[in-house]
């Protein structure tokens, strides 16, 4: 064999041997290390788990976090009813934001002025009803705005007794209506538009009785109706669908007494029957 040629195999098989004690070397050094993180790994879970473990809670019925003045800045207590609150206090000592829970359970967001004073509340009843009212210097609710367990938003304007003098809503089934009241909460005035298109008036007494309503129905029709202090039609004034108008005298049984037409004047006695007919005044 050519002694050149022998050295050079001699060379790289001693090569080879030492590249390949170097990478056992290295992957003893890889074992090792990695047994290493894994061992601390382990120790660090486990000394969490027993921190956790031998962790104890904290409990109290009431508790109070003070600047670093002293003063009180906000205190998470159960009152006398057992029923939890939150309170965030300003610097007038007396609190400005409450978050509880009623015993009744009602849940509710208070903020008050520097005077203590409410002036605005979000609140979820037992019922669904949601209401978010803002409140006058006195803590009278002056705006609401909630959304009933119907699914129903209602939006009211109170005066200065609390009652709503304004309220606009709109019902489940469609209609939208507004309501004008006076100082004793009492309806005066109400419109209404439901979902067929008819449109509705109604102007009332100081008893909150209907007194006279006009309106057009879903037909097109317009009506004007005069009604007595039980709130009964004695009076009716309209156009038909065929563009016959008239006007209708009734008894307090609600039966048609007298019809004014375009062309003719019809009498009925009590039981609706024709007693005569004559031309109306109108006719030329």
């Amino acid at each position: 064999m050519n002694p050149e040629l022998l050295n050079e195999l001699t060379k790289r098989i001693e090569q080879l041997e030492f590249d390949g004690a170097r990478w056992r070397r290295e992957k003893r050094r890889w074992t090792w290390a990695a047994a290493l993180a894994t061992l601390i790994v382990g120790l660090l879970f486990i000394s969490v788990l027993k921190i956790v473990e031998g962790r104890k809670s904290v409990e109290s019925d009431r508790f109070l976090l003070r600047g670093k003045d002293g003063e009180l800045r906000a205190a998470w207590y159960i009152r006398p009813d057992n029923s939890p609150i939150f309170e965030l206090y300003g610097d007038q000592r007396s609190a400005r934001i409450s978050m509880d829970v009623t015993s009744k359970g009602l849940s509710r967001l208070s903020g008050y002025d520097r005077q203590g004073v409410r002036r605005t509340e979000t609140a979820i009843y037992p019922n669904g009803d949601t209401i978010m009212s803002i409140h006058d210097q006195s803590d009278r609710p002056k705006i609401t705005m909630y959304v009933n367990h119907d699914g129903e938003p209602i939006i009211n304007l109170s005066g200065d007794s609390g009652q709503p003098r304004i309220s606009s809503r709109v019902r489940s089934n469609g209609v939208a209506s507004l309501v004008l009241g006076d100082a004793r909460g009492k309806k005066r005035i109400g419109m209404s538009a439901d979902s067929e298109d008819a449109s509705d008036l109604s102007l009332f007494d100081q008893s909150g009785t209907t007194r006279m309503e006009a309106m057009v129905d879903a037909s097109k029709s317009p009506q004007l109706l005069l009604r007595d202090s039980q709130g009964k039609i004695l009076m009716r004034s309209f156009v038909s669908p065929s563009e016959f108008a008239a006007i209708d005298f009734l008894d307090r049984d609600r039966m048609v007494r007298l019809l004014l037409g375009r062309d003719m004047m019809t009498f009925y006695n009590k039981e609706g029957k024709t007693v005569f007919s004559v031309p109306s005044p109108a006719t030329p």
